[in-house]
C-alpha cells in the first residue's frame, strides 16, 4: 500500500515535466446536447404533446410567412418529430440546428430564456426563423434553401462561388449522396402532407 501511494506522488510531481501532448481535434458536443442525449437514453419522456407541438410550428411558420406543412416537413426529416433528437454531428432537438446556429439566432430574435435546443418552442421558433432567412437569401428557393438548412449555409455559399452556380442543380453533384436526397425528402413529405 505505501508502495503505492509513493508511486501516485512521484506521477503526480513528473506530471508537469512531460512533453506537452497535442490532443487531436474533435467534433465536440456541448454539455446541454450530451445531458439531453443521457437523459433521452434512460427514457425521458418529451416536453410536450405532439398537439402543442403542431400548434407550435403552426404558429411559428405563420408568423415567419412560411407554408407550416414546410415546416412540419421539415422536423418530420430533421428529427422524425423527436424533440429530444441529436444527430452524430451535435444538431438537436426538433429542427436540428448546430449549437452555433441556434444561440446565434436565439439571439437575433431576443429570446430571454436561456437557450436550450430542446425546449420545444425555442426549436420551433429559430428553425422557422432560420428557414425564413435562408429563403430569402436564395431568392424563394425552397430547395436550395432547405439543402443550405441540412448542408451548412456556409458549405452552400462556398460550392455556389466556385461552380458558379444560381441553383441547386449547379451544386448538386458536389453535395453527395445524403446532401443531394434531403431536399428532395423534405419537398416529398410536403407534397404527402397535401395530398
Amino acid at each position: 500500500m505505501d508502495r503505492l501511494f509513493i508511486l501516485v506522488v512521484i506521477g503526480w510531481l513528473l506530471y508537469p515535466m512531460l512533453p506537452s501532448f497535442k490532443a487531436p481535434k474533435l467534433n465536440i458536443v456541448s454539455p446541454e446536447t450530451i445531458k439531453y442525449a443521457s437523459l433521452r437514453r434512460v427514457g425521458l419522456k418529451p416536453k410536450a404533446s405532439p398537439r402543442v407541438v403542431q400548434d407550435l410550428v403552426t404558429q411559428s411558420a405563420r408568423a415567419e410567412g412560411l407554408d407550416p406543412k414546410l415546416l412540419h416537413a421539415l422536423i418530420r426529416v430533421e428529427s422524425s418529430g423527436n424533440q429530444l433528437a441529436v444527430s452524430g454531428v451535435g444538431a438537436a432537438g426538433l429542427t436540428q440546428l448546430m449549437n452555433d446556429t441556434g444561440r446565434e439566432w436565439h439571439q437575433k430574435l431576443g429570446i430571454q430564456k436561456k437557450y436550450d435546443p430542446f425546449d420545444v418552442t425555442q426549436s420551433v421558433r429559430i428553425g422557422a426563423a432560420y428557414l425564413r432567412f435562408l429563403i430569402d437569401h436564395y431568392n424563394g428557393d425552397v430547395a436550395l434553401a432547405l439543402t443550405a438548412y441540412n448542408q451548412g449555409y456556409g458549405r452552400v455559399n462556398k460550392l455556389m462561388k466556385a461552380n458558379s452556380a444560381k441553383s441547386l442543380k449547379g451544386i448538386i453533384n458536389h453535395l453527395g449522396p445524403d446532401g443531394r436526397a434531403y431536399a428532395r425528402n423534405v419537398l416529398a413529405a410536403v407534397e404527402r402532407m397535401r395530398g
